[in-house]
């Protein structure tokens, strides 16, 4: 099991706003839930669990089936080489 957690530099509300009714998520935080919920089209052995996203933080479980990534160490080295979603352009 792999716990992910993103939170924002000072508390930043980059993934959505608290509202009355709930959470409201922002562009931002309906990327992250749309790349979370695509990554096992992407990735064939990684099984995804629960995730929340709130204003300032998504957080989020995964797993790797063992059998299908022989050699793998981490989720850290499989994901080393893909774009980060993430990273401000300039």
């Amino acid at each position: 099991m792999v716990f992910i957690t993103r939170c924002t530099e000072g508390k930043q509300r980059l993934f959505g706003t608290t509202e009355a009714h709930g959470i409201t998520r922002s562009s931002a935080g309906r990327a992250f839930m749309h790349h979370w919920q695509t990554i096992p089209q992407v990735f064939t052995g990684i099984g995804i669990d629960s995730c929340i996203v709130i204003a300032n933080v998504c957080s989020a479980t995964s797993w790797l089936n063992h059998h299908d990534w022989v050699g793998v160490d981490s989720m850290s080295t499989l994901l080393a080489g893909t774009p980060n979603v993430w990273t401000r352009q300039a």
